[in-house]
């Protein structure tokens, strides 16, 4: 898959140059921006060639692709690790629920890819329930 990205991107770049090639006369036409306001007067730019235009808008769309890609990376990494401390906040609770009954001590580790039965089928009836979900505290990274 990494070799099949690569060659598209060598793709999209020598297509992106005889693109240029073939259309220096037309993109080296030089254009005047003008920005047109009520209450301001008239502005009007330097004149700026097509291709340098292009580009920008090019190079800023990237920039602001990047930022919101980083944007929901750092969301997603946060989410994660609020996961993981619940996970390991209610796995605590389990061994302390296990201890509590006097069953045997098992290993540590995400409960979801175990194949025996939940602790609470095996705690006796008269067992403190543990803690519900809403109970344990966990830092929230959404509320700083």
């Amino acid at each position: 898959m990494r070799y099949i990205k690569i060659l598209v991107l060598v793709l999209l770049f020598f297509l992106t140059m005889v693109f240029f090639f073939q259309n220096q006369k037309t993109l080296a036409q030089e254009i005047v921006l003008t920005l047109n306001l009520f209450a301001v007067p008239e502005m009007k730019s330097i004149p700026l060639p097509f291709y340098l235009l292009t580009l920008a808008s090019f190079v800023l769309g990237a920039v602001l692709t990047l930022a919101v890609l980083v944007w929901d990376k750092v969301n997603l990494t946060a989410r994660l690790m609020k996961s993981n401390w619940r996970v390991h906040a209610l796995e605590k609770d389990v061994e302390k629920l296990q201890a509590q009954a006097g069953a045997p001590e098992k290993p540590r580790g995400l409960s979801m890819f175990r194949k025996s039965k939940p602790a609470a089928a095996e705690a006796p009836a008269d067992a403190k329930p543990a803690a519900p979900a809403e109970d344990i505290v966990v830092p929230d990274p959404d509320k700083q």
